[in-house]
């Protein structure tokens, strides 16, 4: 019952934080559009946001490996 409370918590954050955060991914897309051809600033932006969700979820872990041979 536990995990099923915590799954359903994990869930309405993500559609709470989407619901937040897509609008300024727009704003940036939007304003950032005529000057940034590769849109490098909302390309960080949206791995910031995708990242959220894996630091936030205790349930997944994350390990990088071969970061050296970037």
């Amino acid at each position: 019952m536990l995990r099923r409370a915590l799954s359903l918590v994990f869930w309405v954050f993500l559609a709470g934080s989407s619901i937040v955060l897509f609008p300024v991914a727009v704003l940036i897309w939007v304003v950032t559009a005529p000057f940034d051809r590769r849109r490098a600033l909302l390309h960080r932006y949206t791995c910031f946001w995708a990242s959220l969700y894996t630091w936030l979820n205790p349930a997944w872990r994350v390990r990088v490996e071969g970061r050296e041979r970037i």
